[in-house]
């Protein structure tokens, strides 16, 4: 069984302890210039759960954050606190970014860090387990591994598709899905589907 791989996802927030007038600015917004910024202590919890996990398994803690290159200081801190890697997305393309936004670049970093190694990525272990139990063909397994870590030579265009729909009891929804260029229209039929249930 491949080595279990925790991600933990972090971020700084503005500390709250000694609020001041200055907090806010005008527009609005968090004057962040006027408070410090800290380990969110949530995402402290779970990286704690995640690093005592690693201490009952044999597991690998990777710590994830997406910010401005002072977030740098998380990732230190997860450091010392026995994490056993860490990532900082960082572009001034990300700045403003929304929950939405923020949570899909995060999402991609989480899938990119799978990778097509199966000692280190237990779902791609799994499926080719069932892959094998099913008698897929083991070059076919190989091609689709291949192709999905982006090492095969084939191109493949995916489109990132992001819906706006309304569901049962008028109940608004956002739904966000990759596909193959090639799959648009099942891809639709399919959000359809869902949405109509």
């Amino acid at each position: 069984m491949p080595q279990l791989r925790i991600v933990v996802l972090v971020k700084q927030v503005p500390d709250t302890a000694n609020v001041t007038g200055e907090a806010m600015k005008e527009d609005g917004t968090i004057n962040r210039a006027a408070l410090p910024a800290v380990f969110n202590p949530e995402d402290l919890n779970a990286l704690e759960e995640a690093l005592k996990l690693k201490d009952r398994r044999d597991a690998r803690v990777t710590v994830l954050t997406m910010g401005p290159p002072a977030a740098v200081q998380v990732l230190r801190e997860s450091l010392y606190r026995g994490a056993d890697e860490v990532i900082l997305l960082t572009d001034k393309a990300f700045a403003g970014a929304d929950t939405l936004a923020t949570s899909y670049a995060l999402s991609l970093a989480v899938q990119k860090l799978g990778g097509a190694d199966l000692a280190g990525n237990p779902t791609l272990y799994d499926a080719v387990q069932k892959a094998k139990k099913t008698s897929v063909p083991n070059d076919n397994i190989d091609r689709a591994i291949k192709r999905g870590a982006g090492i095969s030579g084939e191109s493949i265009e995916y489109l990132n598709i992001i819906y706006e729909a309304y569901g049962p009891n008028g109940v608004a929804l956002m739904v966000a899905q990759v596909v193959a260029e090639h799959v648009p229209t099942v891809a639709v039929a399919g959000q359809r589907r869902v949405v109509d249930r």
